[in-house]
């Protein structure tokens, strides 16, 4: 397996595979392709014998799936002024999962937004009807919680940005956890060692 960062030429892949298997829509293509252009957009992934076994994508600043003002300058108050991160999308090829590679992937883009200034890693995870948050595991690499906030039915307007969620549809039920995790906290913890 070999890890690196992503690349302009992974925007494609990336970009098709997050609309695939997460959020669909060409607001999301869109964002994503700004975001790709802007110079303030990260990513790592792994790849092994070509195949890309998966990816992280984070870019600076606090930004939602889409605009959530109160809660946006809630995430401002909390931070204090100090830079934050925002994760993107995370994705492992079903073929990969289990064996660890979501974390490797966290404490890779961890290293990378401590290197350019990042106090806060700001996560928006699904927390799927059945209760389910997939990336809450992966996210504990990233350091101590400070500021947690469960929204119900967080996606609740994906119709009106054309999104389309792969669990709900176009109504999407899903609610968020909404988290500011300190980065400097998280650096050689045991979960990331798995």
């Amino acid at each position: 397996m070999e890890f690196s960062s992503v690349t302009e030429e992974d925007e494609d892949r990336i970009i098709a595979l997050t609309l695939e298997h997460l959020t669909d829509g060409a607001y999301v293509e869109n964002c994503m392709r700004k975001q790709f252009a802007s110079g303030k957009y990260y990513g790592v992934k792994a790849t092994e014998d070509g195949e890309l076994a998966g990816y992280l994508t984070f870019k600076e600043g606090i930004d939602f799936t889409y605009p959530h003002d109160e809660l946006r300058s809630e995430v401002i108050k909390e931070a204090k002024g100090r830079k934050v991160f925002t994760g993107d999308a995370i994705y492992v090829n079903p073929k990969y999962r289990k064996c660890g590679l979501g974390g490797k992937l966290t404490a890779m883009a961890r290293d990378i937004m401590i290197d350019h200034g990042g106090y806060y890693f700001l996560g928006e995870m699904w927390i799927y009807p059945d209760g389910t948050i997939p990336a809450h595991s992966p996210s504990k690499i990233y350091g101590e919680y400070e500021y947690e906030k469960i929204v119900p039915m967080f996606y609740k307007d994906n119709k009106k940005y054309g999104l389309t969620c792969p669990i709900c549809g176009e109504d999407c039920k899903c609610g968020a956890l909404i988290s500011l995790i300190r980065l400097d906290a998280g650096k050689g913890t045991e979960d990331e060692k798995k």
